[in-house]
This record gives C-alpha cells, structure tokens and sequence, in this order.
C-alpha cells in the first residue's frame, strides 16, 4: 500500500448476535489487520448507542494491544469532556507502560452520543454545555508535565510516571479540531468520514497554523483523514454504488460472521480509490455505520426519502444481503428524485 492505512472501529454488533460478541469480533479484526500490514488501529467512544459496542475505548485497547504485537492501538477517541483529566492521564500512562510505544491518545470533545446520555456521563448539564476543552487538555498535561507553583493541582501526578504520555491527536469534524491541534502541537485527525468541513482546508488551518511543542503528547505536523468507503471483495461491484459528486457521504458495514474482518481486510486496497485524500499522509477505514447516513443528508432531503428507508444493517451475516439492501435504498431513494 502506497499510503499507510488504520482502521478505526466502533465494535458494531452482528445481526442475531449477543453484544459482546462485537467485542471479541473487534479483536479478530485488529489481528487480521495487523498481519495485512495496517498502521494503527484505533476504538471509537460512543454512548447509548444500540448498534454498537463502543463505550469503553481504554478497555478495548489494551484487549487490541495484548492480542497484538506491532500495530499501533489507540483512541479514536477519548472524548475528553466526558472524563476526569487525571482519569484519562493515569489510564494511558498505564497503557504506555504496558505496550510501550505502541499507543495512541486520541482525544475529541463531542460527547458521542445524545444529550441526555451526555448528561449522565458528565453529571450536570452545566458541564454539558461548558466549552472548555482547552482546559481540560491543559489540565491533562500538567498531570504529567507538571503544574504552576500556584495551581491548585500542583504536585498530583498521574502514574506511573516513569513512562512518557503516548503520542496525541486531536480528532475533529471542523476547523476547531485543526486550531486546537495546531495550537496544542499534536497531531490532527479530520473525520472525513462525517465532517462538514473541507478536509483539505482543514489541514490547511493546521499546517499553516501548526507550532511545535516540548508538552506531553506533542508530535511534528501529522495529519489523518478518516474516510467512510465501500467494501467488497469485487472492486467493480463497489465500484457501482460509489456516489458521485463533492461532499457525497457513504458509510458502509460488512462486519458480521467469523470471517467478515477478512472480507474487510481484502476489499479495503479499493479505499485509496474512492477518497480524495488531499494532504493527509494517512487513510483511516471506518469499517461500520451506526447510523442512518448511508447517503448525505442532502441526497435524502432531495429525493424526499425516509431515513429508515435509506438504514442499512450493520452486522448482516452476509455481504450479499449488505449490498441488497443498499441496492434497494438507491433504488428508492432514485424514484423519490
């Protein structure tokens, strides 16, 4: 593969199977890409969602990286304002120390899942509509780096602390998350695979922007673009229900069965194909969908077309019945243009 290529996974669950078999599912796809040469692998954080398995990321990595060897496992991400600082310093400094330098800290401000549950998760709904992410990474750091003499913190310290935090990324759907990261000196995740935004502006923000940092995390410009993708073993097949057009958004779901990370693996070489990577040096696959937006908002609203109607399964026992189903939507969503 010319451009190194991640998964980032969300553990959604398979038709007609309990939930927690997305978690072992999730580990059978980290092996499998690791012996496909893949450069990261990465778990999302999302709450309340009934389709997936995704609400504790931390353990999910340190699952990854014990069933693994030389992949990197990170966040894709931690969604920082749903955590204590010092929790989220101490966790990854404890997957530092026991995987070394394989672990990534990816961190995002979104709450990952309804306002509601956002409520329960961060306690108040005063917290829930704080914007204080650059505090709160700030805060992160001085758990490692150390505090000012005057801060109330000052001499707390997140262990172990003989090893250094892993390396972090900023994710972001918007040109805040490119700012932030700039300001921060990491790296910077775009997620292509949802966001508004230009990605090829986005990381314009951020290179133009970037300034190098001595604090814990920090790393030399970095970019990744995550992009959603059609998968199938046939490329010409995918091919067919590729949209066409900018800002045309496709997610796709092909997890399901023993081998269902194998098809994934094998259908992904089409994924360089089907995005336009801009200046990212890395191609992040999104191998899964929790929710309806198969096709833009947009494309619905145009055609008049029911969001149940355009779902697509994920976690189908068979890739026929995968694309079935996003043949029948297309076909609807065509006759409602």
């Amino acid at each position: 593969m010319g451009i190194p290529i991640s998964v980032l996974d969300l553990s959604p669950i398979p038709s007609g199977a309990p939930a927690s078999q997305a978690l072992h599912d999730t580990v059978e796809l980290a092996r499998i890409a690791e012996a496909a040469g893949y450069r990261r692998f990465w778990l999302a954080e999302h709450h309340n969602i009934a389709s997936v398995t995704s609400s504790s990321p931390e353990v999910m990595i340190s699952a990854v990286a014990s069933a693994t060897n030389t992949i990197r496992v990170g966040s894709g991400g931690i969604m920082l304002p749903n955590h204590s600082p010092l929790k989220v310093a101490e966790t990854f400094r404890a997957l530092a120390g026991l995987f070394g330098d394989r672990i990534d800290l990816g961190l995002g401000r979104a709450p990952g899942t309804d306002p509601r549950t956002a409520i329960a998760l961060r306690r108040s709904h005063q917290a829930l509509t704080a914007d204080d992410f650059p505090d709160q990474f700030t805060e992160l750091r001085g758990y490692v780096d150390g505090f000012e003499a005057d801060h109330p913190f000052r001499g707390i310290v997140a262990l172990p602390d003989d090893v250094p935090l892993p390396p972090v990324w900023i994710l972001g759907s918007s040109y805040y998350g490119a700012q932030a990261a700039a300001l921060f000196g990491t790296g910077f995740a775009y997620a292509g695979h949802f966001g508004g935004a230009d990605a090829g502006e986005a990381t314009r923000i951020y290179r133009q922007n970037f300034r190098p940092s001595e604090g814990s995390g920090a790393q030399a410009p970095h970019v990744i673009l995550g992009a959603a993708a059609i998968a199938h073993p046939d490329a010409e097949r995918a091919r067919r229900y590729l949209p066409e057009g900018p800002g045309a958004v496709f997610s796709f779901g092909v997890v399901g069965g023993r081998d269902a990370g194998r098809r994934f693996i094998e259908a992904v070489e089409l994924c360089s194909h089907l995005a336009n990577i801009g200046d990212a040096r890395t191609l992040v696959i999104h191998p899964g969908s929790t929710t309806h937006g198969q096709l833009s908002v947009e494309q619905l609203e145009t055609g008049g077309v029911s969001a149940d109607l355009i779902r697509i399964s994920v976690g189908l026992e068979d890739v026929e019945d995968i694309l079935w189903d996003l043949d029948q939507a297309l076909t609807v969503a065509t006759k409602g243009a």
